[in-house]
């Protein structure tokens, strides 16, 4: 009688195919399952391989069950800003590979703001060349001071320049490993050009882009790009062109919060078209710009998104996807779903996990009841949740582990399940922290 090593050994090959069908579909769940508890890797292969001949040669004895399961919202973003602090291409597809994991599906990448631009562009080279890099800044310097009692908050090294330039960008080579990364396991990934604020970094590029000549600052944000200029607005149409040929998903955010519009009441020429125009004020300037890069987007097939502050009043197109994000303008999200528009919510309090990461914070996530602090909020108006970070003071692949897990993991389950319990959900964690421990993930053990 052959012995079970052996029939085991024939399996492997695929010399019995009806088993090398489950075995190569199967077995990496398996081993990935057994390496939690058992840290030699040999050990834990011979002892996966193990349990599935075993579950293999008495599947006649084992029930037959149907598994129903499907996600409770199609939307499971993770939003991540690559503008303030970057990492490498191989470490964002490691960390796809860890978000998949969980049935992240939606990828949302923040690819400039006034820090920095980090994606080659054909048309604006000067965006990565001039753009791409800056002196060293406030949260640059917080974060070196940090440094000499946390480790974790050193800036990158292989972002530095001089000791004293911080920058760098993704080749559109790059990028596509990336998308191509990411569509191995269905995540989609969305690029993010934030216009017609936070535009520092194209302005440091290109001055004429502004109203003044010139990067500055207002009352509360920077300079904008000066939406009056025909020349600006032929810019940010060629640039949306040359992201849209890139990036294959139906979507392309373009941002468009904290505008500081204080600019263009000062600026002559957006004066003047505001008057021939018969604009009621500068944020009138806002809406026209979002509405011609919407229907510039869809003219070439794409879908815009924007963050919640361009559709807080009337006047844009309900085709326009928003992210919310402004918890203290709560009031703001029924009003937005009712004009039509899809909503995806990201508010700061609950689903940003830039701020210092800590049980009560997580516990808060996993039990986010919308229609608490959102009247005429209910799940089942919004297309879904996306999980955010933002890198002020996330200079380095550890310090965005701390903060992404194990958040991630009571995000992914508020996202997916309908029927979740936090005692049920906490019983099941430590196969997590075995599994993250193996993987060497710098996760937060802030309880």
């Amino acid at each position: 009688m052959e012995s079970e090593r052996d029939h085991l050994t024939r399996l492997a090959k695929g010399e019995i195919a009806s088993f090398d069908v489950l075995f190569v579909r199967y077995y990496p769940l398996v081993l990935h399952f057994i390496m939690g508890f058992v840290k030699n890797e040999e050990d834990a292969r011979d002892l996966s391989q193990d349990l599935f001949l075993k579950l293999w040669l008495h599947r006649e004895k084992m029930p037959e069950v149907v598994i129903e399961d499907a996600p409770l919202f199609a939307w499971r973003g993770f939003h991540l800003d690559l503008a303030r602090h970057m990492f490498t291409k191989a470490y964002l597809k490691k960390t796809i590979d860890r978000l998949a994991g969980y049935k992240i599906n939606k990828l949302h990448l923040h690819l400039n703001d006034d820090q920095g631009w980090r994606l080659e562009s054909a048309a604006y080279p000067l965006l990565t060349e001039t753009g791409g890099w800056r002196t060293f800044d406030k949260y640059d310097s917080i974060c070196i001071r940090k440094s000499a009692d946390d480790p974790t908050m050193a800036l990158d090294k292989r972002f530095l320049r001089d000791d004293t330039l911080y920058g760098g960008y993704y080749t559109k080579e790059d990028m596509r490993e990336i998308i191509a990364h990411a569509a191995t396991y269905g995540m989609e990934v969305i690029p993010e050009i934030d216009m017609p604020g936070h535009m520092s970094a194209a302005i440091r590029a290109y001055p004429w882009l502004s109203c003044s000549g010139a990067a500055g600052w207002g009352e509360e944000f920077s300079h904008p790009l000066c939406t009056a200029k025909p020349e600006v607005r032929a810019f940010a149409k060629k640039m949306l062109e040359e992201v849209a040929e890139l990036f294959p998903s139906d979507y392309l955010h373009i941002g468009a919060d904290e505008v500081e519009t204080t600019i263009w009441e000062e600026c002559p020429l957006c004066r003047a078209t505001m008057a021939e125009q018969q604009m009621s004020g500068a944020r009138d300037l806002q809406t026209h710009f979002v509405e011609e890069m919407h229907d510039y987007l869809k003219s070439i097939g794409k879908k815009t998104v924007v963050w919640d502050d361009a559709a807080e009043e009337e006047g844009v197109s309900n085709e326009m996807y928003v992210t919310f994000w402004r918890d203290w303008k709560y009031e703001n999200a029924a009003p937005i779903v009712e004009r039509g528009h899809p909503m995806i919510f990201a508010t700061w309090s609950h689903f940003y996990l830039s701020a210092r990461p800590s049980f009560d914070r997580w516990k808060a996530l996993y039990q986010f009841d919308i229609t608490v602090a959102y009247p005429g909020m209910t799940d089942d108006r919004l297309m879904g949740y996306q999980a955010c970070v933002w890198t002020e003071e996330i200079p380095g692949e550890a310090k965005l582990e701390e903060h992404i897990f194990p958040a991630i993991q009571a995000f992914s389950e508020r996202v997916w399940s309908s029927d979740r319990d936090w005692d049920d959900f906490m019983g099941r964690m430590p196969l997590h922290y075995l599994i993250m421990d193996r993987e060497s993930i710098n996760y937060s053990k802030n309880r």
